[in-house]
């Protein structure tokens, strides 16, 4: 995930782009355009994210994949795919980390050597001389992480999904369902956890909406041709016999494009803040850019010791002494040794042409 400071110029791109970080509710009068994101705010974003026009992200500092006319007003993962003319509401959250209860015990304290009390006692306990070892973290493996909302999706308040989720086209989240199960195109769901309750259309109706992929054709064309939105029936009848819809062709902002660094080759992390390297050599986690002298980049951390595996698209690994490193949502950096365990870190330079 990479980050960049929100700036005047970076307001002017979204307006540009017809982006709006406030929405304006049934408010008739657009005069005034209420502003939610302040100067100095950071945006965090992955490399992969696009955001067509049109779209409302009305919470949170996440950037993600976003289609046209979509209005989210929850804070979603930077890894979310949401689609067009999708609606989400207030409140949406999402399950934690998962403990292996599976094990003898299901505490941080045999899994995540790092977290404060089981550090500060492994340390006490070397200087006791009660341990001489290195001991073994045991495995507490995390589902992927994947959200994928399709087309006109609408999701009620106060929602909680599990942190793999696929959500079809056209289906409906009723308010407060606990959803840990895939959702299928054109059902409504609800509940703790969420159970279908039914089916918005026959399924002639959803297979036939399904293979239409009105989403992908003008807005405009299809409300000027008096195409009924009203009724499904009807507008598939009118949608099907129009052979010369033109498809929708909706510019895409792609946040890498404007991101500015501090210092070329810079590092940030997953969690959206700088890398910094301290006179002793040790790597710190800051979601400042102030003193710019101490800030990472590839040479001086080579020179600190660190080995520097270049992956893709500019990602990288961090790793010394045969432990890589992995940020923490904290401010701070955990030497891990299961790869599951650690995150790529992204370069950033001047902003690309």
């Amino acid at each position: 995930m990479s980050s960049v400071e929100y700036s005047a110029t970076i307001e002017r791109v979204l307006e540009d782009y017809r982006i709006f970080d406030a929405r304006s509710g049934l408010v008739k009068e657009h005069t005034t355009r209420r502003r939610r994101l302040k100067a100095g705010n950071r945006l965090h974003f992955n490399p992969s994210t696009t955001i067509e026009e049109y779209v409302t992200i009305a919470a949170g500092h996440n950037l993600y994949e976003v289609g046209a006319f979509s209005s989210i007003v929850s804070v979603l993962p930077v890894h979310a795919r949401v689609g067009r003319y999708c609606s989400i509401a207030t409140g949406l959250s999402f399950l934690g980390f998962n403990h292996p209860f599976k094990a003898v015990s299901q505490s941080s304290a045999v899994f995540n050597f790092d977290r404060e009390f089981i550090a500060s006692y492994l340390s006490d306990a070397r200087v006791r001389g009660t341990i001489t070892n290195d001991p073994r973290e045991i495995a507490a493996p995390q589902p992927e992480r994947k959200l994928i909302i399709g087309h006109d999706v609408w999701i009620g308040e106060n929602c909680t999904f599990s942190s793999s989720l696929q959500i079809g086209n056209g289906a409906i989240v009723a308010s407060n369902s606990h959803v840990v199960k895939d959702v299928p195109p054109y059902a409504i769901v609800g509940g703790n956890p969420a159970k279908i309750i039914r089916y918005r259309f026959p399924d002639e109706i959803i297979a036939r909406l399904e293979a239409s992929r009105w989403w992908d054709y003008e807005l405009a064309a299809m409300l000027d041709r008096g195409i009924d939105f009203s009724n499904p029936q009807n507008f598939l009848d009118a949608f099907e016999s129009q052979n010369d819809l033109p498809k929708a062709q909706y510019r895409r902002l792609r946040p890498s494009s404007f991101l500015v660094a501090p210092e070329t080759n810079a590092i940030i992390s997953h969690h959206g803040g700088i890398v910094r390297l301290s006179d002793q050599g040790d790597i710190s986690h800051d979601t400042n850019y102030t003193d710019r002298a101490a800030i990472a980049t590839i040479d001086r951390l080579r020179d600190a010791g660190y080995t520097i595996t270049e992956i893709q698209d500019g990602r990288i690994t961090i790793e010394k002494h045969g432990k890589k490193l992995s940020a923490q949502p904290n401010g701070g950096f955990a030497q891990v040794y299961h790869i599951a365990d650690w995150e790529l870190f992204t370069m950033v330079g001047h902003p690309s042409e």
